[in-house]
């Protein structure tokens, strides 16, 4: 549930547009019990409201970004939820090979 409050509190006006395990770090928030999650890494961070490009890693983008429409706030949602996934074990896609397909 911290990892949603994370991405929530960031969805006030913002898109991380690149959610994955290396761009999150567990850290304490006043006593040794409470402990709070960070996230890091916002050189693809945008405002909700730019249109722009894909950004982000593609073994967690959500299936609307590898269509190429435009990132919004469910789309770092998506992000969360693969890379939560990923904790119980590998994505059954990660060691897919990506091809460019015009």
């Amino acid at each position: 549930m911290r990892f949603l409050g994370s991405v929530l509190s960031l969805h006030i006006g913002f898109i991380h547009r690149d959610i994955k395990p290396a761009n999150m770090t567990l850290g304490k928030l006043g006593s040794l019990e409470e402990r709070f999650i960070h996230i890091l890494d916002f050189g693809l961070a945008r405002e909700y409201i730019v249109k722009s490009g894909y950004r982000g890693t593609t073994r967690y983008c959500s299936i609307s970004t590898h269509e190429k429409y435009e990132q919004g706030r469910v789309d770092d949602l998506w992000c969360l939820l693969y890379m939560l996934a990923e904790l119980r074990g590998p994505l059954p896609w990660a060691k897919a090979r990506y091809v460019l397909i015009n």
